[in-house]
């Protein structure tokens, strides 16, 4: 079993990034919260989250972030199991 990339956004918001990486969502009001659950909930194919690190590095503001309101946003990538025949 392999794992491959599924899913890439340029518009995830920076805030929720230590929620999507180390699952930390102290500091997240819960309103914020429960918008970042309902995303991950749309998901649940993916078996790891990973990033673009020079995504963070410059302000990347959007209006239109995947959930939530205008805010930096960064470069998210989603990958799920793959199986191979062999």
């Amino acid at each position: 079993m392999n794992i491959k990339l599924k899913y890439s956004y340029d518009n995830f918001p920076t805030w929720a990034m230590s929620a999507l990486i180390n699952g930390d969502t102290s500091g997240i009001e819960g309103s914020d919260e429960k918008a970042l659950d309902k995303f991950l909930a749309q998901y649940d194919d993916v078996v790891c989250w990973d990033y673009e690190p020079e995504s963070l590095d410059h302000g990347n503001f959007k209006n239109y972030p995947l959930f939530g309101l205008a805010t930096d946003c960064c470069t998210i990538y989603g990958y799920i199991k793959s199986e191979v025949a062999q």
